[in-house]
């Protein structure tokens, strides 16, 4: 029961977590005490009733064991793939965009913390219950912040500090690093700006993303002819491809399948329209099904432009897919041209 990302990091777990064990212990006890009793009754409901009880313990033993064996598998699975992200990776990033001698603070991230052991006597994590305390304006402070938006319990950091960088698409969410001191050297520096691939290894800087150069592309009448290629894909799904304007997809299908470079950085550009909500756009490995990437497409209407960035593996080709996330994407979704940016080799 106390499982999952969030349950276990919460302080209170500390304490229900051996309650509960010591429940399941008592619990445990008392049904062996009971079976033991049973066994000595004469009454044949007796019998059959301890039976029934042992038979339910080995199936729930084997249902458990199944679970553990399941868990296990998926997690050495996990720390083995070379291809996940670690924290070595965003730490040394975050420490290059903190000047050396400012001491850091997060807001509600006190994991940050494990960045900059060090600074352990000045690290400040900064929450909400604490906001009339907050009191790093015009210190030696390099805020960080894990989210797109601004707390409204602290001063809006894009007026009133300096931007040091962002990390966009980290397994930690977006990052950014505000200077909240008065020494020019760092209110002057210009900010620096990381794409990571969210849960994979590797990162670029945005600098490189704008010399990005085209490889690939293909447009409305090359994707249908490419997609109708995939005959075990298309004919279950029954998505509509008469347009020759463009794709319209009903429910799923993959657009088309790329020959790129392996352990390589690229960006896709999608351009189309949606009249309605619940697509996305997956990108996967060809070879192994790895997931590189997943863009949840806008929910407004029209015309739009869907980037993002994604890294190959291993193998070196892969798929572009759109996907129907949600029953409510009953509209069609219309792809007029898919075309890949080589963005090149990413750093670990």
């Amino acid at each position: 029961i106390a499982t999952g990302r969030r349950r276990k990091y919460a302080i209170y777990m500390a304490y229900l977590t051996p309650w509960f064990a010591l429940c399941v212990g008592v619990l445990l006890r008392d049904g062996v005490e009971r079976l033991g009793r049973l066994r000595s009754k004469p009454w044949r409901i007796a019998a059959l009733s301890r039976k029934a009880a042992l038979i339910a313990v080995a199936l729930a033993g084997v249902a458990y064991g199944a679970l553990l064996v399941r868990q296990n598998v998926r997690f050495i699975r996990e720390v083995t793939n070379p291809h996940v992200a670690s924290f070595e990776e965003f730490a040394r990033v975050l420490r290059s965009i903190v000047p050396e001698n400012v001491c850091p603070a997060s807001i509600e991230r006190p994991v940050m913390w494990l960045a900059f052991p060090e600074f352990d006597r000045c690290y400040a994590s900064i929450e909400r219950r604490m906001a009339d305390n907050v009191d790093i304006d015009g210190k030696d402070y390099a805020l960080i912040l894990s989210t797109r938006k601004n707390p409204v319990y602290i001063k809006d950091p894009d007026e009133n500090y300096t931007l040091l960088g962002k990390m966009d698409n980290t397994p930690y969410g977006d990052i950014r690093v505000y200077y909240t001191g008065t020494d020019p050297r760092y209110r002057t520096v210009a900010p620096v700006s990381y794409q990571f691939f969210e849960r994979w290894r590797g990162h670029v800087r945005d600098d490189q993303i704008a010399e990005a150069r085209p490889v690939w592309s293909a447009d409305a009448n090359e994707l249908s002819a490419s997609a109708r290629s995939a005959d075990a894909v298309l004919k279950p799904k029954g998505p509509d491809m008469e347009s020759r304007e463009s794709v319209w997809l009903q429910h799923s299908v993959d657009l088309c399948s790329v020959e790129l470079k392996p352990n390589t950085a690229y960006e896709v550009i999608v351009d189309g329209a949606s009249s309605g909500a619940g697509w996305r756009l997956v990108i996967f490995d060809a070879a192994t099904d790895q997931l590189a990437k997943q863009i949840v497409i806008d929910e407004r209407q029209g015309s739009q432009r869907i980037e993002g960035l994604f890294r190959t593996f291993d193998t070196s080709r892969v798929t572009i897919a759109a996907r129907a996330g949600t029953e409510r994407a009953g509209a069609p979704l219309r792809v007029a041209r898919v075309t890949i940016r080589e963005v090149g080799e990413f750093t670990l």
